[in-house]
């Protein structure tokens, strides 16, 4: 059983059990993967991609950015990550493929470790304010493109687009680390142009679909690593 050292303290043992008792719910990303929270100060999570929900919702608003830094570990699979450039065009002149908005929205994410979740009742997250502050159009396309493997670590600031895909013919499982964040930054989504962006929390899979993949991720975890081991040192085992 893989265990994770967590940033400012404690740690938590991968197995469905332990997780569940520490009060936090799988949520589904439209990206297609699933995120589940190993703290309350929401530091730290798994992101799990399944070859099973390769087919649920594609959201047109994959490309996004974030309001955190954050440094990426592949547990286990092949993940690609693009990294994404964005040109102001005229807005009236330009058009045609790959010409996007860029908005900010405001989503209100209930929190995965709330009191509704200990009483065992899922809270779909709520858009509290949708704000698109940015009408604009951009012209986009992929600056730089990597496909990490497993035992691979990398660190990514906020403020810059990025999209990700599993690349495994199984899962692939990697942990997440925000190693700065502030409050007042809010996240951004890059989508076709004429289109609304779809909310990336809404829709997905069940709940206990979510949860027969996580068990299935922490099985794997706890099997000995394939090729080239994790070395890490948040994680021991």
């Amino acid at each position: 059983m893989m265990e994770i050292s967590l940033p400012g303290g404690g740690s938590v043992k991968l197995s469905t059990p332990r997780l569940m008792r520490i009060g936090s719910l799988p949520r589904w990303h439209g990206n297609r993967f699933i995120q589940l929270y190993l703290n309350k100060e929401e530091t730290a999570r798994l992101h799990i991609w399944h070859p099973k929900f390769e087919a649920k919702q594609v959201e047109n608003a994959q490309i996004h950015d974030h309001e955190f830094d954050l440094e990426s570990t592949i547990l286990h699979g092949r993940l690609l990550h693009e990294v994404w450039q964005f040109d102001e065009l005229d807005p009236v002149k330009e058009a045609g493929p790959n010409v996007y908005s860029i908005n900010t929205s405001l989503f209100g994410i209930s929190t995965a470790f709330s009191t509704k979740h200990k009483e065992g009742k899922r809270t779909a997250p709520e858009a509290e304010s949708d704000h698109f502050s940015q009408p604009k159009k951009y012209r986009g396309k992929v600056l730089m493109d990597n496909e990490f493997m497993q035992g691979s670590v990398y660190t990514f600031p906020h403020g810059i687009f990025h999209r990700t895909e599993n690349r495994n013919n199984g899962p692939t499982i990697t942990l997440m680390l925000k190693t700065w964040e502030d409050p007042a930054i809010h996240a951004r989504v890059a989508h076709p142009y004429g289109e609304v962006p779809d909310h990336a929390f809404e829709g997905g899979p069940s709940e206990d679909s979510m949860w027969e993949v996580i068990d299935e991720a922490c099985h794997i975890m706890s099997l000995p690593p394939e090729g080239f081991p994790v070395l890490v040192p948040e994680l021991t085992d």
